[in-house]
């Protein structure tokens, strides 16, 4: 688990969750002196950082599954296939009409 990206996403939820709760007193939706504008940066925290431990193991587990992806890695040798050939087809010819 890399603890940049959970760290980071949790930062991000702090500040998302701030402006939503700004807007939400901006707007008149919630008063200032209520619980949930001290709420809401938490709650960000909180949502933020576990979005970061989904995303580093889902990140970890696709890693996993290829562990021969390095970008030093030589590319995959492509066997050639056969290609199918044009057959020639009859042309129909004109017959005369009299």
């Amino acid at each position: 688990m890399k603890v940049g990206r959970v760290i980071a996403t949790a930062v991000l939820g702090v500040l998302l969750f701030l402006f939503v709760a700004v807007d939400l007193v901006l707007f008149g939706a919630i008063p200032l002196d209520s619980a949930l504008v001290s709420l809401l940066p938490v709650l960000g925290l909180v949502v933020g950082a576990v979005l970061g431990v989904v995303a580093s193991r889902r990140h970890e587990a696709a890693a996993v599954a290829q562990p021969d992806a390095s970008p030093d890695a030589p590319p995959p040798a492509v066997t050639p296939t056969a290609t199918p050939t044009a057959t020639p087809t009859a042309t129909p010819t004109a017959t005369p009409t009299t």
